[in-house]
């Protein structure tokens, strides 16, 4: 849920670009709108456009990043209307994909990382049987992809019941995106699991 005081500032924000207030959800932004936000926010802080206008600022900021004012202005109030509750909006609709799944009950932890320029997801599990663990890592890709449009890296890992890792690895949108659910069981050791990227199995840091 937005609060009213993130809807408040947002719209304080939106006047001073000279725009009418755009209330967005969670699932609307996506790692595009997430990273030319954070190049704005930057923006606001560069020495070099100190003696700017909000105006003036925000037009520099959009030609150096190639785009069109509309379009950055467009970003920034789509991610300013749901900053303050970005990253546990989407964790919680990451817990609701996974609970559609079979290791729904293992799962240890969910975070959204949405301080550097592309946000990330971590997501921890427990793995009790190895031989489940290509399945269980292509679940949990699957369910970025599901539950929001913002992530645009995952990092995974599994533990055993003595929180030694057992599992690690990465993958990128354009990758979990891919996997569907209903042919997880069958092509997960098989076609998924080369999707991932920095693979690491057995006891590791």
């Amino acid at each position: 849920m937005v609060s009213k005081s993130s809807v408040l500032t947002a719209s304080i924000v939106f006047l001073a670009l000279g725009m009418a207030p755009v209330i967005a959800t969670a699932g609307e932004v996506s790692p595009t709108d997430f990273a030319l936000y954070k190049d704005w926010q930057d923006g606001q802080t560069d020495e070099r456009l100190a003696e700017d206008d909000q105006e003036t600022r925000t037009k520099k900021i959009a030609k150096t990043l190639g785009v069109t004012v509309e379009l950055l202005e467009a970003a920034v109030a789509k991610v300013k209307a749901v900053e303050s509750t970005l990253g546990s909006s989407t964790a919680q609709a990451v817990r609701s994909s996974l609970g559609q799944t079979p290791m729904a009950s293992r799962l240890l932890d969910v975070e959204i990382n949405t301080e550097t320029r592309h946000a990330v997801a971590y997501v921890k599990w427990r793995c009790p049987d190895k031989r489940d663990i290509d399945v269980e890592a292509a679940y949990v890709a699957w369910a970025i992809g599901d539950s929001n449009p913002l992530v645009k890296v995952l990092g995974l890992w599994c533990v055993n019941e003595i929180d030694t890792k057992l599992f690690s690895a990465q993958i990128g949108r354009e990758a979990f995106t891919k996997i569907r659910k209903s042919s997880i069981p069958r092509f997960a050791a098989s076609r998924y699991i080369r999707f991932f990227q920095k693979i690491k199995r057995g006891a590791h840091r």
